[in-house]
């Protein structure tokens, strides 16, 4: 992982005592809470400042999200709860709940941006399969959908997805893809494609990425897959994230990808293009 931003912190005398960053941008007195034992002092706590942060964070990602989709949640908010208590088997967890409201955006297309925000956020990057993380619109927690069968099952998808990504192998693409496939590159727009057509796209980023490799692949919920992908052109770093949607059947329905840096993206969607010219016209 490239690194870009690294922040420090000094804590002195734990939850009962204070904590600034080290450039002074940041300093608070800490209190432990009554509930947990503590004289519910004037301070704040951990689990407040993280609160803050991951809703900071989440938000920030899913307002990209949003311009990408060209949804305006420029009045939305997000309220996060987080939890902690003992585990019951020695020491402690947290627990948290993310509620978006948005109110220029529909049901369905806010349950959609909490998706998809909950699979690029660092934070729930982070956390996933740590911690329950509960997602929610106006107080009512997202449609986890039906099953779609064993884990194993939509594991296979993706493990062929991801090898058929970096092996350009347009046969294994088709048999992960569904009848139709909705692609999605935020800021540049959606189209959808026949699975065969998906197929012949997709398997043309080896070309123009050689030596493409997965770096990541994690369980976003909600049957939401997020695969990390790095690779070179014309001798330039090039970092994708794939967020990829299996249908009822466990077969990849939508995909949108995320790509930086700019001029190196800018360089791919045009040797792409060329490529799928013919593909895309036929379509």
């Amino acid at each position: 992982m490239t690194i870009l931003y690294t922040t420090e912190a000094v804590v002195e005398g734990g939850r009962s005592g204070h904590g600034r960053t080290v450039d002074g941008r940041l300093a608070v007195q800490l209190s432990v809470p009554k509930e947990m034992g503590g004289d519910g002092g004037p301070g704040t706590n951990p689990e407040e400042l993280f609160a803050v942060g991951y809703a900071a964070c989440f938000q920030s990602g899913l307002l990209s999200v949003a311009r990408g989709r060209k949804l305006d949640a420029s009045d939305s908010t997000i309220t996060s709860q987080v939890g902690i208590g003992p585990t019951g088997h020695g020491g402690f967890s947290l627990t948290v709940s993310l509620d978006l409201h948005a109110p220029k955006v529909s049901r369905v297309d806010a349950e959609d941006l909490m998706r998809r925000a909950h699979a690029i956020c660092p934070y729930s990057n982070a956390t996933r399969g740590n911690i329950d993380v509960v997602l929610r619109v106006d107080g009512t927690p997202l449609d986890k959908g039906e099953s779609t069968g064993s884990k194993e099952e939509p594991m296979k998808v993706i493990e062929n997805y991801k090898a058929a990504i970096e092996h350009g192998d347009e046969d294994l693409l088709k048999e992960v893809f569904a009848p139709q496939v909705r692609f999605e590159i935020p800021s540049g727009g959606s189209s959808s494609y026949a699975g065969e057509t998906a197929s012949h796209i997709m398997s043309q980023v080896a070309k123009v990425l050689p030596g493409i490799k997965n770096q990541l692949t994690a369980d976003a919920g909600n049957d939401w897959h997020l695969l990390a992908f790095d690779g070179q052109i014309e001798g330039q770093k090039i970092q994708a994230v794939d967020q990829v949607h299996l249908d009822k059947d466990g077969r990849i329905d939508q995909l949108t990808v995320y790509m930086r840096p700019i001029p190196a993206a800018q360089k791919f969607l045009e040797a792409i293009g060329q490529r799928l010219q013919p593909a895309t016209a036929s379509s």
